[in-house]
């Protein structure tokens, strides 16, 4: 277990390399996961096999796609009539939706689903490559989280053998002004879904817990947070966990006590007590 309540950092290098503490290593590792998902409920992981090369690519070159204009993104949308599981290819959230982003779906190449934009240069390969690599870690995980489990060997992999719903997806998150800006114009047009910007007291309390469990971090997991944080920044186009916006519990009792008229039955209400 991680000293001091510490966040436990999963080296997965055993799995790919028999030199790197044999067997040994490999045991500590499905350890190092038990205890991780037993104590957190997830883990982060190092030496997973990914390399940063491929990654930075796929980013780099999905940050050149991202900032075409509308008319060039839009050559990629879901080819009408396709039997994908999910619309492949470029899509946004709709207007009204809370949750403000464009991104580009992708599932396995062999399928024939992908709808993939002309520019900018090997953006096709960069993706690809990624899904493979990602797809590889998560059968390796699913190996080790079967382990954890005390399952029979396999099962995971015989029930969950199906992948043809696996899918990626690169995602852009709208800056703040930009959210402003639709969110606005949503309102003008009477519309009463979610309200993106507004915070209450439930999302100050949970911007406080993430601010506190950042401050437990240190060294390497201190760097690794800190670079999270900026790649979670508005208006880098990513979005902070801690924007995770959810109606507090005492404003929607506000919202039913403010149709009930009668004083008595108001504070009812307001109290918690069922309206007759």
């Amino acid at each position: 277990m991680a000293a001091g309540g510490a966040l436990p950092m999963v080296d997965l290098a055993p799995f790919f390399n028999e030199d790197d503490g044999g067997r040994g290593g490999v045991v500590r590792a499905i350890e190092a996961v038990r205890e991780a998902c037993r104590t957190h409920g997830f883990f982060p992981a190092v030496n997973h096999g990914v390399q940063a090369e491929v990654m930075s690519r796929a980013l780099e070159l999905s940050a050149a796609f991202f900032a075409l204009p509308d008319d060039e993104k839009a050559r990629a949308r879901p080819a009408e009539g396709t039997v994908a599981p999910l619309p492949a290819g470029y899509a946004r959230q709709p207007t009204h939706s809370a949750d403000k982003h464009e991104y580009v779906l992708v599932f396995d190449p062999k399928l024939g689903f992908n709808e993939y934009p002309a520019e900018p240069a090997g953006f096709r390969e960069a993706v690809e490559e990624c899904y493979t690599k990602f797809t590889e870690l998560g059968l390796l995980v699913q190996e080790v989280l079967n382990e954890c489990m005390g399952l029979p060997p396999g099962f995971l992999r015989d029930y969950n053998g199906d992948r043809g719903f696996d899918f990626m997806a690169a995602l852009r998150y709208f800056s703040r002004r930009r959210r402003r800006r639709t969110t606005a114009s949503g309102r003008c047009r009477g519309s009463r879904g979610p309200q993106g910007r507004r915070v209450g007291p439930g999302g100050a309390r949970r911007r406080q817990h993430h601010r506190q469990h950042r401050r437990r971090h240190t060294g390497a997991e201190q760097q690794q947070v800190e670079e999270r944080d900026a790649l979670g920044g508005e208006e880098a186009g990513a979005q902070a966990l801690a924007r995770v916006l959810l109606q507090h519990p005492r404003r929607q009792v506000d919202r039913a006590a403010a149709g009930v008229h009668d004083e008595d039955r108001r504070g009812a209400a307001l109290q918690g007590v069922r309206v007759q």
